[in-house]
C-alpha cells in the first residue's frame, strides 16, 4: 500500500517567506515523483474533513498532505510519515532514515508471543512521543478506562515501559496496556474497553484475569515497579511462552493445565500429585499460579 507523508508547518516556527518556499519545494518534488500533493495550510476546517476523506479512499497514490494544525489524530490506513518543518527531512525518507509511526496490532501480537519486547516499545513511542510531539493525542481519552494515571505522554510512556517489563517477568499482558495499544494502533481515541477485550480475547484465545502481586519488586530481573504494587489487583492476559507453545498440538493445552491445576490445589491436592498428573514440571506449576 502507497504511503502518506504528513509534512507540519508550524507557523511560529516558519516564516511566510520560508513556508512558501518550502510549499514551492515540496510541489516540484512531488510533480517530479507522481505524488499527489494536498495543502491544508490554510487550516480550514470543512476543508480538512473532505481532504482526509479523499485520502482515505485513495489507495493507489503517495500523499503528500501539508498542515499546520495540530489536531490531526486520524488513521490513514497506510502507512505513514511525519515530517517537520524542512524539506530536507521530508527527504530523509529516500536515505532510509524516515521513521514509520504505525503500529499494526497483529504484528504486536506476535511480537507478545515471541517475547520481542524492544519492538513493542518502539512502536509505542513511535505514535505516543514522534507523532504526539507534533499532533495533539489526548492523553485523558487515550487512558480512559485504564488505571493508568498520566498528565503528559512521557509520565504514561513511564508507566507503560513498567507494564512491559511486568510482560517480560510474568509473561501477563496487561488489560491497560492492551487498551492504549489498540488505540494508538486504530488512532481510536473512543473505542471502549469492552470492544477492545472482545477483540484481544478472539486474537489471543485467552480471557483477562485478575492478578495480584506483593512482592513484584522481589525479582531477579532488577526491575522496579511504582504503579502496580500500589493496586489491590490488576486484569491481564497470560500467554503462553512461544517455545512452548510451539509444541502445543492442542490451542492453549497449557493453560487449560494451569485452569485444572489451579481447581485440584483448590481441593487441597498436593502440588507434587497435580504436577505428574498433568505432566508439568512442579517448579513450573509454582511460577504460573503463585508467582514466586
Amino acid at each position: 500500500m502507497k504511503p502518506i507523508y504528513l509534512i507540519y508547518l508550524s507557523s511560529i516556527s516558519v516564516n511566510s517567506i520560508d513556508k512558501n518556499k518550502i510549499v514551492s519545494q515540496i510541489d516540484d518534488f512531488a510533480k517530479r515523483n507522481k505524488f499527489l500533493l494536498y495543502n491544508l495550510s490554510s487550516n480550514l476546517n470543512y476543508e480538512k474533513e473532505e481532504t482526509i476523506k479523499k485520502i482515505k479512499k485513495d489507495k493507489n497514490s503517495t500523499i503528500i498532505l501539508i498542515v499546520n494544525n495540530r489536531d490531526l489524530f486520524t488513521n490513514f490506513n497506510r502507512p505513514t510519515y511525519i515530517i517537520q518543518n524542512s524539506l530536507s527531512n521530508f527527504l530523509d525518507y529516500e536515505k532510509g532514515k524516515a521513521i514509520q509511526i504505525n503500529i499494526d496490532l497483529f504484528e504486536i501480537i506476535e511480537c507478545l508471543k515471541k517475547k520481542e519486547i524492544i519492538r513493542i516499545k518502539n512502536s509505542i513511542e513511535n505514535v505516543l512521543c514522534k507523532y504526539g510531539n507534533v499532533f495533539n493525542i489526548n492523553i485523558n481519552l487515550l487512558i480512559e478506562e485504564t488505571s493508568y494515571i498520566a498528565k503528559n505522554n512521557i509520565e504514561l510512556l513511564n508507566l507503560i515501559e513498567e507494564d512491559l517489563n511486568l510482560f517480560e517477568f510474568k509473561y501477563i499482558f496487561s488489560s491497560r496496556l492492551s487498551i492504549i495499544l489498540y488505540r494508538l494502533a486504530f488512532f481510536d481515541l473512543n473505542a471502549k474497553a469492552t470492544s477492545i477485550g472482545n477483540f484481544y480475547r478472539e486474537e489471543l484465545k485467552i480471557k483477562s484475569q485478575p492478578y495480584s502481586f506483593k512482592g513484584l519488586n522481589n525479582n531477579h530481573l532488577g526491575f522496579y515497579f511504582t504503579d502496580l504494587i500500589n493496586k489491590k489487583s490488576f486484569r491481564g492476559y497470560k500467554l503462553v511462552p512461544y517455545k512452548q507453545a510451539r509444541v502445543q498440538t492442542i490451542p492453549n493445552l497449557f493453560l487449560e493445565k494451569i485452569s485444572i491445576a489451579k481447581r485440584l490445589l483448590k481441593l487441597k491436592v498436593k502440588i507434587k500429585i497435580v504436577a505428574e498428573a498433568l505432566e508439568i514440571d512442579e517448579a513450573t506449576l509454582n511460577t504460573w499460579i503463585y508467582g514466586n
